[in-house]
């Protein structure tokens, strides 16, 4: 945990994700960046205006104009695509490449078409980033949960990040729960009512022991949530496509659940 008003705090509508999978919702999303020396000493405040820069480059990308930009480029479609799925995870390593100007992804990710890189500025004194992503679930019907990403990484393990992730699991959690919108009380049932049930958090903790570089070295949130959706509260149906009263897991108090 690190003091709020030392963040440099980015706020976004939505990542433009136009050309991933219709089942990828778009959701509000707000960031908070630090920086910190080797004494720990936070120092965001000293470079706000260039990691603005660099949110505004990465987060705030606009498919349209990406495409106008590149024009005739024979790999404009595969480049968009790309552009257009990363994981948020991915997203705060691309963050991570500019702030400590070691990259292992293609620079158009960093610095968008126009690849202008003369803005750059050398942060000698920065050891530790922190990037805390919150995704506002709240409004998507699809993806009900909140959930918040906390990446880290220091100057000698650019590679390596420790992540945090909080899912918080509503206490109306109905949710439609694919493009066909079937619609599903993923309640469980505690001393016979779904209306006992609260808002809980479940936390994951991914160490920094891996090298990651890309969307497939990074946890999928549906990979993670959907289990625990059905291992905890909905348990297991009979058809995926219709609910009944009687799905859910049973529990006999609060406590238990």
């Amino acid at each position: 945990n690190y003091p709020n008003m030392n963040s440099i705090k980015f706020v976004g509508k939505s990542y433009d994700r136009s050309l991933s999978s219709k089942n990828c919702r778009k959701s509000p999303f707000s960031i908070e960046v630090w920086l910190l020396n080797a004494h720990g000493e936070i120092i965001t405040d000293q470079y706000e205006k260039y990691l603005r820069t660099i949110m505004e480059t990465i987060y705030l990308w606009d498919c349209n104009a990406w495409s106008q930009a590149l024009g005739a480029d024979a790999n404009r479609s595969s480049i968009l695509r790309t552009k257009s799925d990363f994981f948020w995870e991915s997203l705060a390593q691309h963050v991570s490449e500019r702030v400590f100007r070691i990259s292992v992804t293609p620079l158009i990710y960093l610095y968008g078409p126009e690849l202008d890189t003369t803005s750059d500025v050398e942060i000698l004194n920065c050891h530790k980033l922190v990037i805390s992503t919150r995704i506002e679930g709240a409004t998507d019907n699809l993806n009900p949960p909140g959930r918040t990403i906390t990446y880290s990484v220091t100057s000698d393990k650019v590679f390596y990040p420790e992540i945090h992730l909080d899912v918080e699991i509503p206490a109306n959690i109905i949710q439609t729960t694919s493009i066909c919108k079937e619609h599903f009380d993923m309640r469980p049932i505690i001393g016979g009512s779904r209306n006992q049930y609260q808002s809980y958090i479940i936390r994951a903790h991914i160490p920094p022991q891996l090298k990651r570089t890309q969307n497939i070295d990074f946890p999928d949130f549906c990979l993670f949530f959907i289990p625990c959706r059905h291992l905890l509260f909905q348990g297991p149906v009979v058809d995926p496509k219709y609910f009944r009263d009687e799905d859910g897991i049973r529990y006999e108090t609060l406590d238990e659940c």
